[in-house]
């Protein structure tokens, strides 16, 4: 039996280097019947000895079972982004960083990897004992799905790494990569989809995003997505030195990298592949959008550390944004959650970024009237990858006699009911908004902001779903979502399309209910902070929520509170800012927002907006790069920024939005009266009121009484690395629960540093001023007095 076991061992090493031959270096050694032949030899050595199947077999790729949805993992190590520049001259700023960063360590010369920036779906694949255990999405960078059933189908990724002969290789180790669509089978796909009278996908980076999220893994393995490997999460016994030294034993595990990898001795070397690649990277079977540029030693890497977002030892070259002339045809009015209707540009179609595209956001009324827009007209959209792109200017010297100008709808577009102008202080209309408290648009996406993870965080319940239960007048008011009957919800249906054009109705069924229902009956627990922040009062976002629920025990005391007392609460400091200071705050985000960083800024931000919140994509446009503030990152609290956010819907309300916008965003007292004026219309009470009957929990969890009981009070603490039992979101809830405030800056006013496993330069900063750092466990010991 040992000799069977050996052959199919033998067997089983042939096809995985065949399918590294054939799927990676596109150089097949043998036919595709020779190839069908050693998988039938498997199959039928396997059946006869099942005791020697194993789940990383190659015959185990296909023939898996439907699964009913996906569970949320949290991730070893965070999946950072990359900061991104767009010239030369960007580039060299960072090198500069990266050498004064090293300080005495840099001895003149510097080695950097280049790598093509694959246009796809970042993909976290861990294997313990060289088999794949897990391979998960990047989600929130924290926290993300486990897709492990689908990877198993795509066969360029191994299910167990080759062993090296003169290499241990490490007991865990996480492989980072991105899954992507090839532009040939992306082809394929689509047509196959557009003669089932389906609708065809957008671009090959939502192709291969749809497909990993796909129940039925058949449907993965018909599609041939393909990875290529360019980094790694946690590692346990790492014995690489350097990034190349890992592509090195990448290539040794047959785990995918790109054959285009280069390493620069200089950073005019790294310009000149830059340049180069531009030239030839649409040879390329597959979507690229710039350069990842990577400093090589980990040593080094260590020392230059991370933002809070980025890594400051690798950056990405992207290049310029493809930009295409065409005309515009009709604009329709959506309703968002606050009422604004915002228009929608429908235009002849024309190709650009390798897409055809007919739809682009003209972001607001203001925006329209701004770049005197109208029907007819030639315009010119940009598009840097993102699903929706936007108009930038009109080609008025092709403007004719017959163009139009956009007139704003006088009624609701999907309630009929009133509507409402906005006027900026010259008495210019930039907005209109739907004043009908009962529209159904609102509150569609009214009720998608509530359930959504940073609100209630009520898992299953997203735009599908609340589609789903509206259109069966199953909810009318939040409240409702606490009553409902697990039979209706589990005979919710909405149609989808089969392979051969039909249109079918798919169940929820009884076990998606039954844990959307668990779900909702947890988010009763949530506290005041988050049911603030989900019910969509103006301008009040998840952090002003916090500070108020910090300075109350109750929704009670709110209710019952003077008008000033509930201003006060908005403020950590109960004061307002003042008129002069608000203006000039306004003017540097006017000037911030229009730059050329800016708008670079968001560009990609919309490339990444799949599966991103409106309001997730505006806080991002906020984060600061730790590397001084950018042009877009003025020196505010978060307190301010979380106001913005709260106020702009989108991106696209954020990028038209004018000085006057910003004014009244940074006084405490318009903040307060909006939320006082919540609480005492007869809606706001009527929402409190029935989520209290069905036992929603309207008690501040973050009340800080600041006396001696409170073991943080008065102390401001800074969290940097990777914690084991807290998330960074969890540790600064428990930090503002016992008094702290929870800040990303290290200063000598820092009272603790709590430093978890690759802690970078916030560590190394305090240690420098003298700031006592803690662990988790002297963390834990601190709070517990």
């Amino acid at each position: 039996m040992s000799d069977i076991a050996k052959k199919i061992e033998q067997l089983r090493d042939e096809i995985r280097r065949h399918d590294y031959k054939y799927y990676l270096e596109a150089a097949p050694e043998i036919s595709d019947q020779q190839y069908d032949r050693l998988m039938d030899q498997l199959k039928v050595l396997e059946a006869k000895h099942p005791e020697f199947l194993t789940p990383d077999s190659p015959t185990q790729r296909v023939g898996g079972e439907p699964i009913s949805g996906f569970k949320t993992v949290e991730h070893a190590r965070p999946m950072m982004s990359i900061d991104n520049t767009y010239n030369q001259e960007d580039l060299l700023a960072w090198h500069g960083r990266v050498i004064r960063g090293l300080g005495a360590n840099y001895d003149g010369s510097i080695q950097y990897v280049c790598e093509p920036k694959v246009d796809g779906v970042a993909i976290n694949l861990r294997y313990v004992d060289g088999r794949l255990v897990l391979g998960a999405t990047r989600g929130d960078g924290r926290r993300g799905d486990d897709v492990t059933q689908n990877i198993v189908m795509i066969r360029s990724i191994p299910r167990k790494l080759a062993p090296i002969k003169s290499l241990q290789t490490p007991k865990v180790v996480e492989i980072r990569g991105e899954v992507f669509l090839p532009d040939a089978e992306f082809d394929r796909i689509n047509e196959s989809r557009k003669q089932a009278g389906e609708e065809p996908f957008a671009n090959p980076r939502n192709a291969a995003a749809g497909t990993l999220k796909q129940l039925d893994p058949n449907v993965v393995a018909r599609r041939r997505l393909g990875f290529i490997a360019h980094g790694s999460g946690e590692m346990s016994d790492a014995p690489f030195s350097s990034y190349s030294q890992l592509l090195t034993a990448f290539k040794a595990w047959l785990v995918p990298t790109n054959r285009l990898t280069k390493i620069c001795h200089s950073i005019e070397e790294v310009w000149q592949f830059i340049e180069n690649f531009q030239t030839t990277r649409a040879e390329l079977p597959y979507g690229t959008d710039g350069v990842v540029v990577k400093v090589d030693r980990y040593d080094w890497r260590e020392q230059l550390g991370c933002t809070s977002k980025a890594p400051k030892w690798c950056i990405a070259y992207k290049y310029a944004a493809e930009q295409a002339a065409t005309k515009l045809i009709r604009v329709d009015w959506q309703v968002g959650k606050t009422g604004k209707l915002t228009p929608r540009a429908t235009m002849e179609p024309v190709f650009i970024a390798g897409t055809t595209v007919q739809h682009a956001t003209l972001h607001n009324l203001g925006e329209i009237r701004r770049k005197d827009i109208r029907l007819g007209d030639t315009v010119i959209i940009e598009k840097a990858g993102e699903i929706i792109p936007q108009v930038v200017q009109v080609v008025t010297e092709k403007r004719d006699k017959h163009v139009k100008p956009i007139v704003p709808p006088e009624k609701c577009p999907e309630c009929s009911g009133d509507v409402e102008a906005e006027l900026d202080e010259a008495g210019k209309e930039t907005a209109r908004y739907c004043i009908n408290s009962e529209c159904p648009a609102q509150f569609r996406e009214r009720l998608i902001h509530f359930a959504a993870r940073g609100q209630m965080d009520i898992e299953g319940v997203g735009e599908e779903v609340v589609d789903q239960l509206l259109k069966a007048g199953m909810v009318s008011q939040f409240a409702d979502l606490y009553r409902l009957d697990e039979r209706k919800l589990a005979n919710l249906t909405h149609t989808s399309i089969t392979k051969g054009g039909k249109e079918v109705e798919v169940r929820l069924g009884e076990k998606n209910a039954a844990q959307i229902l668990a779900s909702i009956e947890d988010s009763k627990s949530r506290g005041l902070a988050r049911v603030l922040s989900g019910l969509g009062i103006m301008h009040i976002g998840a952090t002003t929520a916090r500070v108020i629920a910090s300075n109350v025990d109750s929704i009670d005391d709110l209710l019952s509170a003077e008008e000033e007392i509930v201003r006060a609460t908005v403020s950590e400091t109960g004061g307002s800012s003042k008129l002069k200071s608000a203006k000039t705050s306004a003017a540097t985000i006017q000037a911030a927002i229009h730059s050329i960083d800016g708008k670079h800024r968001f560009a990609e931000l919309r490339k990444d907006a799949k599966g991103k919140s409106d309001e997730d994509l505006v806080r991002r446009f906020f984060e600061p790069d730790g590397d001084g503030m950018s042009v877009w990152q003025a020196k505010w609290g978060q307190k301010k920024k979380e106001q913005i956010i709260g106020h702009f819907a989108s991106l696209g309300e954020l990028q038209a939005a004018r000085v006057n916008d910003f004014v009244h965003l940074f006084d405490e007292e318009v903040v307060g009266k909006s939320l006082y004026d919540f609480l005492h219309s007869k809606k706001g009470q009527h929402t409190i009121e029935r989520l209290k009957q069905v036992g929603v929990d309207f008690r501040s969890h973050d009340r800080a009484k600041l006396s001696g009981h409170a073991s943080l009070a008065g102390k401001t603490l800074v969290v940097t690395g990777t914690l084991v039992k807290y998330s960074r979101e969890v540790i600064e809830a428990v930090i503002r629960k016992h008094g702290g405030k929870a800040t990303s800056s290290v200063s000598k006013n820092t009272s603790y540093v709590v430093a978890g496993e690759s802690a970078g330069s916030k560590l190394e900063k305090a240690q420098q001023l003298g700031v006592p750092v803690l662990t988790e466990a002297e963390f834990d010991r601190l709070i517990s007095g």
